[in-house]
């Protein structure tokens, strides 16, 4: 499993499919997703082997994430998000 920290505390590691809700609510926190709809995407997405989500820990809490989607010849970077409490400190 990907798994790394830095400096400043913050906890990087692969998501899996328990994360499911978590990182939904950050969804409808950071995007205005409905809860139902974003859990669901993020369970078909987690069992995507063409993708991979990364969760940001702080003090154990789930603070933000981003979205990693392999392609061809190019990976795709999507659904960056902090957790609103979090915003505007340079996470």
């Amino acid at each position: 499993p990907m798994t790394c920290s830095d400096d400043t505390g913050l906890h990087f590691e692969a998501a899996v499919p328990e994360d499911a809700a978590v990182l939904a609510h950050l969804d409808v926190m950071c995007f205005e997703s409905k809860h139902p709809e974003a859990e669901n995407r993020l369970m078909s997405l987690l069992s995507d082997p063409a993708y991979i989500l990364v969760k940001v820990k702080k003090a154990g809490e789930v603070i933000g994430k981003v979205h990693f989607h392999r392609q061809m010849h190019r990976v795709q970077l999507s659904d960056l998000a902090v957790h609103p409490a979090y915003q505007k400190q340079g996470i």
